[in-house]
């Protein structure tokens, strides 16, 4: 495995099927002991608990977790136990009177976790960019907020425990609610957040048993984490956006049993609803690579076109971009809170410098809160009446060469709060946040020429963000002046679209015309599958051999796409063992197909859930339609406006033309990596 960029503090390892089958009756309990050799401290998953009245107590070799009650610490059965330090645990069982014979839970893989995290050379000698929070004590109060993380995620594929800083969050009416502000890239998916364990009050008193990179860290988890700080397990997502819109994530942390709740004296952050001007002053708390807190101050630097990111790129729109001036972060510190000079969150640290300490120019970039604010608003108990809503007045369109741009209006209820943000660095937008209605918001898109080579299509969007997403694309013209087909001239309606589709190659069989693309033609399955799969893949892919559909064998033109689409879960047919692949593709088809695809492109399951308003945006499609959600998903995401005003024409078959828009808005503007 690759070392990822967070410090790898642990794995997870697999227990035996027959494991609770060992265990000791001594006449009240059941008693079985758990080792994992080498270990620093381990935690257990558990799962199917539901012990009812009975109880369960878990005691490492150097600490113990106490009893565990009733349904765990989460209401499904599904959690892990507390960080136990030593390389063996105890659990006892005693079961209620009424109980059955059989145990009412399953002990499948135990975390093991090392003396001192693997961590790559160069970081040892980061240790002198490091700012001790005690040297600053007016951040110390603030900092009351600011917690490590211990969790599990994987790497292709494989599991493996790390950390990362998140900061409790205050909600507008001060209800005390533990919501903890991280990053995605920390934690995005609930299977992470149930593997959440928190730290507090990890500081720098002992620096030479504390602090691992002296060489004198010794056993940290055990000393530091298992035994003697206060710590909360378990957590929720709320909200969370991916790193190519801002990089957030808002924890619920698990508040049963009562005790797991932060300590008392820590501090609910309040937040900044105005963006960060120029020059600000800073200030970030965190734990780079696991240590104690650290503290980094700086200030924010001027916009630029973005940041490719580990190979994705970061819009400058959705970011700060942070001088550091005083410290260093690293990759433990992901996820900590941006700070201005009042400790208002104003940001969430998403990544840091790849530079020695002496770089004067080292950054962090830091996704935007005003961004990450309206997915959130209403979690932070805002009272506006009804969904808290952005409309727009902008559309998609074509933009000449030369560049353009335009103004639109924005709709909300009063006390709203939205963002606009360009997805593309040639397209830029102002003003960046606001809150209620707002009239003349500006897009400016810069010309597409170059003096020296004719430039091809290219597309873009713009998002306004309130608790839903309003993308719009703009599909600019290059000056080449290219025919890329015979029968799609300059001044076919589609002729943008289907040329950006040509220079990837994203073409399908089925056109009668050799040199044509066929733009009126109706599309069929069969077609939709192979533009849809040239567009994520090109031609470079495997998929099943053995045919899926016994309509589909495998000399037919469109076998390995749509083999492919079946592989992805993107179909699952026309019935149970027939795709169809000659009859049109509707509309309504159509919008499963592309949002499954706009899924897969983004690296996730492509049945994964999305939200979606509930109310209808068509009139001919009400939610008891099988599509219902996939086209309202397309009206969010700007890849239709409808057949008319009102109607989406969800059973009528689409052009090839119309697949090639619907193609370039969904899998190239919309794409993870843009």
């Amino acid at each position: 495995m690759g070392q990822p960029a967070r410090p790898v503090v642990g794995d997870t390892r697999p227990l035996p099927q027959d494991l609770l089958r060992q265990a000791l009756w001594d006449g009240s309990k059941w008693r079985i002991e758990v080792r994992s050799p080498g270990a620093a401290a381990l935690r257990l998953h558990f799962s199917g608990f539901h012990v009812g009245n009975g109880h369960v107590t878990i005691t490492g070799s150097q600490s113990a977790a106490g009893p565990i009650t009733r349904d765990g610490l989460l209401s499904d059965g599904d959690f892990w136990s507390p960080l136990l330090a030593g390389d063996t645990v105890i659990v006892e069982y005693e079961p209620a009177p009424e109980a059955a014979g059989e145990f009412p839970f399953r002990i499948p893989e135990v975390g093991h976790f090392y003396a001192t995290p693997l961590r790559k050379d160069r970081e040892r000698a980061l240790v002198a960019c490091h700012v001790d929070l005690t040297t600053h004590p007016a951040w110390l109060t603030p900092a009351s907020s600011v917690a490590l993380m211990l969790f599990e995620t994987t790497d292709m594929g494989i599991p493996y425990w790390t950390v990362c800083t998140g900061t409790l969050l205050a909600d507008t009416n001060r209800t005390g609610r533990p919501l903890f502000l991280t990053a995605h890239h920390c934690i995005k998916t609930d299977e992470e957040a149930r593997t959440l364990e928190t730290y507090w009050n990890f500081q720098n008193t002992v620096p030479s048993t504390l602090d691992y990179y002296s060489g004198n860290f010794g056993n940290w988890v055990p000393a530091s984490l298992a035994t003697t700080l206060p710590k909360v397990t378990g957590a929720a997502i709320l909200k969370t956006t991916s790193e190519s819109e801002g990089d957030g994530t808002l924890l619920l942390l698990a508040a049963s049993p009562p005790a797991a709740s932060p300590p008392a004296g820590a501090l609910f952050a309040s937040w900044n609803t105005r963006e960060l001007p120029v020059a600000a002053a800073t200030g970030t708390v965190h734990h780079p690579d696991g240590s104690f807190k650290r503290i980094t101050l700086g200030q924010r630097a001027a916009n630029d076109p973005g940041t490719n990111v580990e190979g994705k790129f970061r819009p400058s729109d959705y970011y700060y971009k942070i001088s550091e001036l005083v410290g260093l972060t690293e990759g433990g510190s992901s996820g900590a809170a941006l700070l201005t000079n009042d400790f208002l969150v104003s940001g969430v640290l998403s990544y840091g410098p790849e530079v020695s300490c002496s770089d004067p120019n080292r950054l962090g970039i830091y996704g935007r809160f005003t961004h990450f604010l309206p997915r959130i608003q209403s979690v932070l108990n805002f009272a506006s009446p009804g969904p808290c809503m952005a409309e727009i007045t902008a559309v998609n369109q074509q933009i000449a060469s030369s560049g353009g741009g335009g103004t639109f209006n924005i709709s909300a209820p009063p006390g709203c709060y939205w963002a606009v943000a360009s997805d593309y660095n040639h397209i830029s937008v102002a003003p960046n946040a606001g809150s209620g209605p707002m009239n003349g918001v500006t897009f400016t898109v810069a010309p597409n020429t170059d003096s020296l080579v004719p430039t091809s299509a290219r597309a873009g969007t713009f998002s306004v963000i309130s608790e839903e997403r309003r993308v719009v694309h703009l599909m600019q013209k290059g000056t080449d002046g290219n025919i890329a087909y015979a029968d799609v001239p300059l001044t076919h309606l589609f002729a943008q679209e289907i040329n950006f589709l040509k220079g990837y190659n994203v073409q399908a069989y089925g056109c009668s015309l050799p040199s044509g693309f066929c733009p009126e033609d109706t599309t069929t399955r069969g077609q939709m599958a192979e533009f849809i799969i040239r567009a994520l893949y090109g031609d470079n892919f495997t998929a099943t051999g053995t045919p899926y559909f016994t309509d589909v064998a495998a000399t037919h033109p469109a076998f390995r796409f749509i083999q492919k689409m079946k592989d992805l879960r993107i179909t699952d047919g026309c019935t149970l063992t027939t795709y169809c692949p000659d009859d049109s593709v509707t509309r309504g088809q159509m919008a499963a197909f592309l949002i499954r695809a706009v899924q897969a492109r983004n690296g996730l399951d492509s049945r994964a859930p999305f939200s979606i308003m509930q109310a209808p945006y068509f009139t001919d499609t009400p939610p008891s339609n099988i599509f219902f959600s996939y086209i309202q998903e397309m009206k969010e995401l700007g890849i239709t406006s409808g057949c008319t005003a009102s109607a989406y024409c969800v059973n009528d078959p689409n052009t090839r033309g119309q697949i090639a828009v619907f193609l370039t808005r969904g899998l190239f503007a919309l794409k993870e990596n843009r």
